[in-house]
């Protein structure tokens, strides 16, 4: 029977030097768990289309994948709309000192109540498919706040709310094509991260994370690399909250990966993991007598 009280596997796979990127990804999001389309602390954006005077960006926070967003200058001002995968969001360089305001969006002379929040240059008004639908129907609008209104065209909304939607559900990476009339992502590069390892026999050493793509029902797949060739390497693949299945390759039989069964969190400390107890007599032999833990920091 499985221990809730024990660590979860998940929180030992975060301080396997992902814990800082996980803590900054964190520290970006918005208190409602997603991303505020602009002003987000970290943000790294990448091009993904233009259309219709737009640019629409995939933007990245400590290399994982954020929100889409497409953006125009009005004036001297951009105005952006976007989407995390959460909710949709016009934002306008409206200054507020209230986090949270109210007002009015506006389309066509039909001005009707908003809400949202603001940043620290700006103002995101929080859409639902409604406001959505009326922007990509309307030719002009003005967003109202407290004394403030700005006002823009909406030519290309349409289009560039389209190219958002895409860029979401490929994860920013750009349609390629391929043979035929088929499409793909392009995969982008892999993201890893440095650390100090250790394990029983290997002490501490310098090692190298990889966070590969996800496989099937695995919620991650990473693959620990040691400075030093003649250490041995892991692909740990998370299974749920509380455990991941390890292998392990030898330096003497490269590409071979050795299955050593379920790891789980050790209980004396949350930043090592170490193969989980009453496993099956083909892990057991593979683990044979040696101690085997696993730690990243």
């Amino acid at each position: 029977m499985k221990d809730n009280n024990h660590p979860k596997f998940k929180e030992a796979l975060a301080v396997f030097a992902f814990a800082a990127m996980a803590a900054n990804s964190a520290a970006a999001q918005n208190e409602y768990g997603g991303y505020d389309i602009v002003d987000t602390p970290g943000a790294v954006e990448q091009d993904y289309a233009n259309v219709r005077g737009w640019t629409v960006t995939a933007n990245y926070v400590d290399g994982n994948f954020a929100f889409c967003s497409a953006w125009k200058n009005v004036g001297n001002s951009p105005v952006s709309i976007g989407f995390d995968n959460m909710q949709w969001q016009l934002a306008v360089p409206i200054v507020s000192r209230d986090k949270e305001w109210s007002g009015g969006l506006e389309v066509d002379g039909d001005q009707r109540y908003a809400s949202g929040s603001s940043t620290a240059n700006n103002a995101i008004a929080w859409l639902g498919l409604s406001e959505l639908d009326r922007l990509k129907r309307g030719n002009q609008a003005i967003v109202s706040v407290g004394k403030y209104d700005f006002d823009f065209s909406l030519a290309g909304v349409t289009a560039s709310t389209l190219k958002v939607s895409e860029c979401v559900q490929n994860a920013g990476q750009v349609p390629t094509r391929t043979s035929g009339n088929t499409t793909q992502a392009q995969t982008g590069n892999l993201h890893t991260a440095r650390a100090n390892c250790e394990t029983v026999f290997g002490g501490v050493f310098g090692c190298t994370l990889t966070q590969h793509s996800k496989e099937g029902s695995y919620r991650e797949v990473i693959t620990v690399d040691s400075d030093t060739p003649d250490m041995e390497r892991y692909l740990i693949k998370q299974i749920d909250d509380t455990q991941g299945e390890v292998w392990v390759e030898f330096s003497d039989q490269p590409q071979v990966w050795n299955y050593k069964g379920y790891w789980e969190p050790a209980s004396h400390d949350v930043n090592c993991i170490e193969p989980a107890a009453n496993q099956g007599l083909a892990v057991q032999e593979a683990l044979g007598h040696d101690a085997w833990m696993l730690c990243i920091r």
